[in-house]
């Protein structure tokens, strides 16, 4: 079982079991079981943390919090670890070793697709403060010229 901690300092487990499985299939019409089509289906973070609520139910019934509360308890850091955890359950699931073998080499690449997102936003970051900062140059010009003409 892994687990995670939300913003609000509360440890989450997660647990996949046949019922999760199952839970997940009824409540959100996903198939965890047809893996090419899961994953692509948890590239979406809205789904991925709709699948983490459903899986993690008892739990929320126990702190007496809905699957928007939930949400809203997800934030930052939380978000990766949330992820993970719910990951490596996943994995923990599968009976299958190869199958295991190759849902980490996807998980890998997923996580460095974010990494190389990262180091592009860092390369771009000078470009895009100094674009930031010549928009708000523009604007307080333009507004400087209206509270002018308005004086007049």
């Amino acid at each position: 079982m892994q687990t995670f901690t939300d913003i609000h300092d509360r440890k989450w487990t997660v647990n996949i079991t046949i019922g999760t499985v199952k839970r997940v299939k009824l409540r959100l019409g996903i198939d965890m079981l047809d893996i090419e089509t899961f994953f692509k289906q948890m590239q979406d973070i809205m789904t991925l943390f709709d699948v983490l609520y459903v899986v993690c139910q008892d739990e929320a019934d126990k702190y007496g919090i809905t699957d928007e509360q939930f949400g809203e308890s997800l934030g930052g850091p939380t978000i990766r670890e949330a992820r993970d955890a719910f990951f490596e359950a996943y994995m923990a699931f599968m009976p299958d070793p190869e199958i295991v073998a190759r849902l980490r080499v996807v998980n890998e690449k997923y996580n460095a697709v974010g990494e190389k997102m990262i180091a592009l936003i860092d390369k771009k970051m000078p470009e895009i403060e100094k674009q930031i900062d010549r928009e708000i140059e523009k604007m307080l010009g333009e507004m400087e010229m209206q509270i002018d003409d308005n004086l007049q």
